[in-house]
């Protein structure tokens, strides 16, 4: 029974940083968020995306809420995948932060991607409405 309290007593000080990681990478995460989202609608990035058709193509994806708000989400859930990451270094898991390492590397690749997408659907949509209007 000593040797259990003995191990317990020495794993609080990681457990506790652990959660203090876990707890101030979550708020700063969600701060983070609500800031780009606050700085996309501020510099009129909502209102360029609606000109261009931004906005056209995430409904028909499925995505109802605005630039801003997915904005704020991709941060939020990128800052969420750090803290966990530092999260899983700090309490030793190396297998797990391996992983979250490898998603984290993985993920500005993953954001061009879908901007590349999604950029390439709106010039098509553009095209194609010249395309139509000098047919008729």
């Amino acid at each position: 029974m000593d040797t259990v309290r003995e191990r317990l007593w020495a794993a609080a000080p990681t457990a506790a940083l652990v959660v203090a990681v876990l707890v101030g990478g979550l708020v700063a995460s969600q701060l983070m968020a609500r800031l780009v989202a606050w700085l996309v609608r501020r510099l009129g990035l909502e209102t360029a995306a609606e000109k261009l058709g931004l906005t056209t193509v995430l409904y028909a994806a499925g995505l109802r809420a605005g630039v801003a708000h997915l904005a704020g989400r991709v941060t939020l859930f990128g800052g969420a995948l750090i803290t966990l990451l530092v999260a899983a270094d700090v309490a030793g898991i190396q297998g797990v932060a391996a992983g979250l390492g490898g998603l984290v590397a993985y993920l500005p690749r993953l954001i061009i991607a879908a901007l590349v997408f999604t950029l390439g659907v709106v010039n098509g949509g553009v095209i194609g409405g010249r395309a139509g209007k000098r047919a008729s």
